[in-house]
Formats: C-alpha cells, structure tokens, sequence
C-alpha cells in the first residue's frame, strides 16, 4: 500500500499512486479510512507499548491543527475542535505504526479504526482518520505531509475529503518522532460524537 520515491516525496494513494512534491526526502500517506457507528457499541481493547525509541511532538499537532482549520476556513468550513479522546486514539495507532514500522489503519494485532476510537471511550457516530509518515523530522516535514492531503485531486482525494467533510466536528492529532526508524509519524483522527 505504501509507495515511496528515492529522493523525493512519494504519496500512497489507494494501491500505487505516486506524485512528487518536496525534495530531498521520503514520504508516504495511506488512503484514509471512514467508519459509521456500529449498531453495537465495542467493548474497550488494550494497546500495547511500544518498545521503538519514540518522542511526542505537541507543538507540530498544534501546527498541523492550525494548518487543518485553516485549509477548512479557506473553503467556508467551521474549524474542528481538538477532542483528547481522539488524540489518544491517534497516538496508540502512531506507536502500534512505529512499532512495526508499517503504514496501515489497522497493523497486525491491532483494532479497527472503529473500535479503536471506541476502546479511547470516544461516543461517536462517524468517524475517519488520515495517516502518513515523513522521513523529514521536523515541523515543516510533518506540516508538509498535511499539504500534500489537503492538495490531493479527484479521484485520490480521499485524505482532502476528510478534511474538509462537514460530518466531523472534531479532531484528533498525533505526531511521534520515531528515533528507531528515522521517521516522524503523523496520525489524524476525525469524529462527530453522539
């Protein structure tokens, strides 16, 4: 699913669609995912941590929140307010990533999207979530990895349909800086609550 580029910035859009962008760099971003509310609610799962040399970047999510409600007001949208909930949905899916060192919204062993946002005891009733990864490690790299979503075109403009989608109304951001793999991991999930 993921598509990178020697030297350049590559973006995974469904199975193999690449466009460059930055230089001299790595990059990757998944096809984005969208759930509706199960008729049953899931019960809570466990995560486990993650043993890759990992460090929190809380002012780059606040950049990438800044970058997002921005994109958002620039096509007359009301801004996404942060849940923690959320946020703690997105950091648990950055470490299970980093740990295996695998873009997927769901690695091995792990959750759905769905029931992931659940077990962070977020009530929902639509949720999505875009992820990406960046061997740029610093705030323009991952403020970058938002461009590129924000700039996507039809028929691959799912990570741009998520943004700007008007069934959320919040938000969570996660950014890691994996030290082990040399890559900064950014995770957006996106919700309406009940």
């Amino acid at each position: 699913m993921t598509t990178t580029t020697r030297g350049l910035a590559a973006l995974a859009l469904g199975l193999a669609t690449a466009a460059s962008l930055l230089a001299p760099q790595t990059s990757a971003v998944a096809a984005p995912t969208v759930a509706q509310a199960p008729a049953v609610a899931a019960a809570p799962a466990a995560t486990s941590a993650s043993s890759v040399k990992t460090a929190n970047r809380a002012s780059w999510e606040t950049a990438v929140l800044t970058q997002l409600n921005a994109e958002r007001a620039a096509n007359g949208l009301k801004p996404l307010k942060r849940n923690k909930k959320l946020d703690t949905s997105a950091h648990k899916h950055n470490l299970a990533m980093a740990k295996k060192n695998l873009m997927s919204h769901q690695v091995k062993g792990e959750k759905d999207l769905a029931k992931r946002v659940t077990a962070a005891k977020y009530r929902w009733s639509t949720c999505g979530e875009n992820i990406a990864w960046n061997s740029d490690r610093s705030e323009a790299g991952v403020l970058a990895l938002e461009t590129m979503m924000y700039e996507e075109v039809p028929p691959n403009d799912g990570h741009r349909r998520n943004i700007l989608s008007t069934s959320f109304t919040e938000v969570g951001v996660d950014v890691i800086e994996d030290k082990t793999h040399r890559k900064v991991w950014l995770t957006t999930d996106f919700g309406r609550p009940r």
